[in-house]
């Protein structure tokens, strides 16, 4: 097991015009593992129009007109950058001190590059279909949005350490599993999810409304779930079903019988007693997003 550490974002302070600043904005996704359109909505939340109406804080279609390029000249508005900058750093699990900490640098950088136009009213044309993004009035350095979307991820990063912590307590130490690593020939690629026993019993991908059977992969101790946004549900043979979280190995109880992919990136709370287990010692084949780097443990 290693400890991770993070690697640093990309500089909005490397950025000398609208076009450059565009370029660390993708750069920073990049960064983050490219996370999904969707999944940033998400993490971003909503957010309320001039008129008062609730909204996406991050449209999909917004976030793709930015990021290629179909804004410039002007930059997007602040309000963008910071919800954007914010979601990225949360996919990272940042904490909320580095994340405001990054984004009054992004601050920094829109208001220095910002032309006279983008801080009036950004008056650079837009089709009626497209999303509004360029720049207006310069926003006070509050990243109140961000605030939002941190409070609801610091629980989310909170619950991933309990877990971690109660996986190495409670599982027997000698129920090993296989580590399926990049160059092992079982390995494991998104869009699958794989389960093991001394191998790979089975895989699966596509996402169901309802349960589908493991056949060959019942009755396994292990799953291995490289996919970065979508939850695995499982149900075992007496009924009781869990949640897993993307981008993890699970050490499963026996009798596990059934499995559904769903498009939800969270699982919901559950006090109960766990079936599947998170595998802090398992290694996910699927690489590792540049913010992460692992290092060996120290030992004493």
């Amino acid at each position: 097991m290693g400890d991770a550490v993070t690697s640093p974002p990309p500089d909005p302070a490397s950025a000398g015009s609208a076009r450059e600043f565009i370029d660390v904005l993708d750069r920073l996704r990049i960064w983050a593992g490219r996370p999904s359109l969707r999944r940033l909505r998400h993490l971003a939340g909503r957010s309320t129009t001039p008129d008062g109406h609730p909204a996406d804080a991050l449209p999909p279609s917004t976030v793709s007109y930015i990021l290629n390029g179909r804004g410039l000249p002007g930059l997007p508005r602040l309000a963008f950058v910071e919800a954007y900058v914010a979601a990225c750093l949360a996919a990272c699990d940042l904490s909320p001190e580095e994340i405001e900490t990054q984004i009054a640098r992004w601050q920094d950088a829109w208001r220095r590059i910002a032309s006279p136009g983008d801080l009036e009213s950004g008056t650079q044309p837009v089709k009626e279909t497209t999303p509004s993004v360029h720049a207006s009035e310069p926003m006070p350095a509050r990243p109140t949005r961000a605030r939002i979307v941190l409070f609801g991820l610091s629980g989310l990063v909170a619950g991933t350490l309990i877990a971690t912590v109660v996986t190495l307590f409670l599982w027997p130490a000698d129920k090993g599993i296989p580590l399926v690593r990049g160059e092992d020939p079982n390995r494991c690629d998104s869009p699958y999810v794989c389960f093991y026993d001394r191998g790979q019993t089975g895989r699966f991908r596509d996402v169901t409304d309802d349960y589908q059977s493991l056949n060959d992969s019942r009755d396994t101790p292990a799953m291995v779930n490289p996919r970065k946004d979508d939850v695995v549900w499982l149900r075992w043979e007496d009924g009781h079903s869990e949640c897993t979280m993307p981008f993890a190995t699970y050490r499963l109880a026996p009798r596990v019988a059934e499995i559904r992919i769903s498009r939800d990136y969270r699982c919901p709370p559950y006090t109960g007693k766990h079936r599947a287990i998170l595998d802090p010692a398992a290694v996910v084949p699927a690489p590792l997003p540049p913010c992460y780097v692992t290092t060996p443990q120290s030992r004493s």
